[in-house]
């Protein structure tokens, strides 16, 4: 029914919040589906709706996650730092790990784990190690 929804709303100036919620909605189950992100990009054709996030997750329907990620990860730095972003974002957003490690900013990282569990520091090193953004243990210069 993307044609009865682009009828619905050709005069409110809703499309594209409507496939921002669609888009939102696909993903909700936090998975990759691919016949529900095709649902979006059918319902995006027929409201008129072109915007980046659309190509990545069709880059990302399609098998090609490196490149809807390396397109998001440089969208974001664009939009932390004002301007446009090209190299590794990982020196800037993980500079307590790898060859390009800050030693004293990587150490005070590594004293995170120390701090009472319901501190801030102790949430935020422990939100990286969860989700494995950098390797603990090779933080131990």
């Amino acid at each position: 029914m993307p044609k009865d929804l682009a009828r619905a709303l050709s005069s409110g100036g809703l499309s594209g919040d409507a496939v921002k919620f669609l888009t939102i909605m696909a993903f909700v189950d936090g998975t990759l589906d691919k016949a529900k992100i095709a649902n979006v990009l059918r319902y995006a054709a027929e409201l008129g709706v072109q915007e980046e996030y659309l190509d990545d997750i069709r880059e990302a329907a399609q098998d090609r996650m490196q490149e809807a990620l390396a397109h998001m990860t440089r969208s974001n730095m664009e939009s932390i730092t004002g301007k446009a972003w090209s190299g590794d974002a990982n020196i800037r957003l993980l500079p307590y790990a790898g060859q390009n490690a800050d030693p004293l900013l990587a150490q005070r990282f590594r004293n995170l784990e120390g701090r009472h569990p319901s501190s801030f520091g102790h949430a935020f090193w422990a939100h990286f190690k969860e989700n494995e953004y950098a390797s603990l243990e090779n933080q131990r210069d």
